[in-house]
């Protein structure tokens, strides 16, 4: 975007003035149907950083002179709380099965390699063998 274009939706949004109580009652529809801060601007017409900002600005006097304030909304949609991860699950106890089905009758399953020659060592500094 050019720093052209940029002063102009800027400007724009100056222009665009929006009365607390319309504010208001974008964000808590918004919270109620489960959106964000970017769905407040969209439903405004204003920038992020701007409803972030003047959220913030209300919540702090909401907050001092009534002891009220704006439920929170996430900033942005995060796909963490929509990811499925039975899938995932599932893969990982069926590879937990192989790995155990794989292992040697006659090896213990909670030591490995690594462990045996770390307890060599340890008998090797006491002067056991």
């Amino acid at each position: 975007m050019s720093q052209e274009q940029e002063r102009t939706e800027q400007s724009s949004e100056k222009r665009n003035r929006i009365h607390v109580e319309d504010f208001v009652s974008a964000w808590l529809n918004t919270h109620r149907d489960g959106g964000n801060i970017g769905d407040v601007a969209k439903k405004l017409g204003l920038a992020e950083g701007s409803v972030s900002v003047r959220a913030s600005m209300l919540k702090k006097k909401l907050s001092e002179e009534f002891g009220v304030a704006l439920p929170k909304l996430a900033r942005r949609v995060s796909s963490r709380q929509k990811q499925d991860l039975t899938a995932i699950a599932a893969q990982l106890q069926e590879y937990a099965a192989d790995a155990s089905a794989d292992a040697p009758a006659d090896a213990p399953a909670d030591e490995s390699p690594a462990d045996e020659r770390d307890e060599r060592d340890e008998r090797d500094e006491q002067g056991e063998e």
